[in-house]
């Protein structure tokens, strides 16, 4: 998925990705800010969603957009096999990132 995520599509993420991508510490934040517990979404994932779900990504489709192929299916046939049954929906986990303040 690293490899997918950074190398495939990588180049075709915008430069505001980067944001996200630091946890929103590389924006000026004008609050004292105190820790939050950490909050992580779970969700159970077929093959097929992780397919669908990547296929939204702004990056796949610009790597659509100018090669003319979809990379998910190249994706997919490589993880097809380590899902084992690509029907079994299997917990994928995102973490949130917040940044919390006091005015």
């Amino acid at each position: 998925m690293q490899r997918f995520y950074k190398h495939t599509v990588g180049p075709f993420w915008p430069p505001e990705r980067k944001v996200t991508e630091d946890r929103y510490r590389s924006i000026e934040f004008p609050f004292e800010e105190f820790t939050v517990p950490e909050f992580t979404i779970e969700q159970r994932l077929t093959l097929d969603d992780v397919a669908g779900y990547i296929r939204t990504w702004s990056a796949t489709r610009g790597f659509v957009q100018q090669h003319g192929r979809d990379p998910v299916n190249d994706l997919v046939a490589e993880l097809a096999p380590l899902w084992e049954d690509p029907r079994t929906a299997r917990l994928a986990r995102w973490p949130v990132a917040v940044r919390a303040g006091r005015i």
